[in-house]
């Protein structure tokens, strides 16, 4: 893709989806997915193809992230650093009570199913509220989009009237739906669910730890039941997925997208210069007429802790002088941010302005003045007005010469500016006949097995980590040094 239309998709994609609360790494060069490759990123497909895919996604998206472009991949995935935690932490000490260890298994039955692997897995419920709560944000996003479009419109054209009443029905469909999925989703059984658990493992530290241990050994332990190796590299990587499953099917699901140049030079130029001078080094204009293409947001799922240990207060490591995430804003350190989720482009059509045409070069010909002067002869000089003692003549006017032809008058302006060593420009016949509106561009064809673009992570920032809660290590002794 041109990396013209790529600043502004990226220009779209930040006011659109990016937030104070979830920042948005991009991709200098967009990741393109295969359509029948994309389909096994859900998770569900076993094939050395299906694997080799995960495989590329699972280094994606664990990987260490700076903003606002990904850079190098870092010392280690998110994976080895869970690992590396779990194996030379320590746990803090307290034991909840049994009425909160009762309502925790609970919260889990209601959340959690356990395969035969021993790896615990989204029950049905589980799962549809996620699909409901990808569809929420995707009908948040797409009001956000209609908005952004609606300020670069004129403020009292129609179309912004239109826009304007577009955005009041889609928050209307938002309610609506916020309603069904309360009722129907049971929407706040499951996020109570998930608060009891998170409240029962900030109690509960050496019960957790032993826990997150054995949801990570599939993934890290040679042989393990859960394990996912590379075919082609041989490489033991930490299982990760997309949810929902089937958005490369869906209609829609995905957010459409149309700005005309005006529009698409706007948004560029509220960019940070950190987004724009990456792809756009030489800071000249983007010389877009119209873009076009749709995007969506999608989950990215993992069957093994990563944000739990990170966010967690009761552990601790034997450095202290270790920073994983030093809480700030932006953040830095080991990993100071995770990706919870993919922004998904495709379809994405873009039409430049043509370049001006070259000015023309000088031309000189000696004879065009000396034809000039043939055809239109210069004007004689005025006589001297002749006074009579007439009064009747007394304010008689110089006499004027005859009107020269149009004809003359050009190829004498044209001799004027020849001699004078000025380039003659071509000529601009019927000039100021007004020319008719051209006819709006035609939809962009769609090509259903065009590749999904990967445009960039959203992430969360990880807060100061590591963070030990002093009352869980009171009266404990402080962790030798591993080597």
């Amino acid at each position: 893709m041109d990396a013209r239309a790529w600043l502004a998709v990226v220009a779209v994609i930040r006011a659109a989806v990016e937030s104070a609360k979830s920042p948005v790494a991009y991709l200098k060069v967009p990741e393109a997915v295969p359509v029948d490759r994309f389909k096994a990123l859900a998770g569900f497909d076993t094939t050395p193809e299906g694997v080799a895919a995960l495989f590329s996604l699972a280094w994606l998206v664990n990987r260490r992230i700076e903003l606002p472009f990904l850079g190098d991949p870092g010392p280690m995935p998110l994976w080895t650093l869970v690992h590396d935690i779990l194996a030379h932490g320590e746990p803090g000490d307290r034991e909840p009570p049994a009425a909160d260890a009762a309502a925790w298994r609970a919260a889990r039955r209601l959340l959690y199913v356990e395969d035969e692997a021993g790896t615990a897995r989204p029950t049905p419920l589980h799962l549809a509220y996620w699909q409901s709560r990808d569809e929420w944000f995707r009908r948040r996003q797409e009001i956000a989009s209609r908005r952004m479009e609606g300020a670069l419109l004129a403020p009292d054209g129609e179309a912004r009237a239109a826009n304007a009443l577009l955005v009041e029905r889609l928050e209307r469909e938002l309610a609506n739906f916020e309603l069904g999925w309360e009722v129907e989703g049971r929407r706040r059984d499951i996020e109570d669910a998930a608060a009891t658990i998170e409240a029962f493992q900030a109690r509960s530290p050496r019960r957790q730890w032993a826990r997150w241990k054995e949801m990570l050994a599939p993934f890290v332990d040679a042989g393990g039941q859960g394990e996912r190796i590379d075919v082609l590299s041989e490489v033991r990587f930490g299982a990760t997925a997309i949810a929902p499953a089937g958005v490369e099917e869906s209609l829609t699901s995905w957010i459409s997208v149309s700005l005309a140049g005006a529009e698409i030079d706007r948004l560029v130029d509220g960019l940070p210069a950190a987004l724009k001078t990456p792809l756009n080094p030489g800071g000249g204009p983007l010389g877009l007429d119209r873009l076009a293409f749709a995007y969506r947001t999608v989950a990215v799922t993992r069957p093994w802790p990563a944000r739990e240990v990170l966010e967690s207060n009761a552990w601790r490591l034997p450095d202290r002088d270790r920073t994983i995430s030093d809480g700030a804003d932006p953040a830095a350190g080991e990993y100071p941010y995770v990706a919870t989720g993919l922004v998904l482009v495709r379809h994405v059509k873009a039409s430049f302005r043509p370049a001006p045409p070259p000015p023309p070069a000088a031309i000189f010909h000696p004879g065009l003045f000396v034809v000039a002067n043939i055809l239109s002869p210069p004007p004689p000089a005025p006589r001297p007005v002749k006074r009579f003692a007439s009064p009747r003549f007394a304010a008689a006017r110089p006499v004027r010469p005859a009107a020269a032809t149009p004809h003359s008058m050009v190829l004498l302006q044209e001799a004027t500016l020849v001699r004078r060593g000025v380039p003659l420009e071509p000529a601009r016949a019927a000039a100021d006949v007004p020319q008719p509106a051209p006819p709006p561009p035609a939809p962009p064809e769609v090509d259903p097995d065009e590749p999904i673009l990967i445009c960039a992570l959203v992430c969360d920032a990880v807060p100061l980590c590591p963070n030990p809660d002093p009352e869980l290590f009171r009266d404990r002794p402080a962790l030798a040094a591993t080597a």
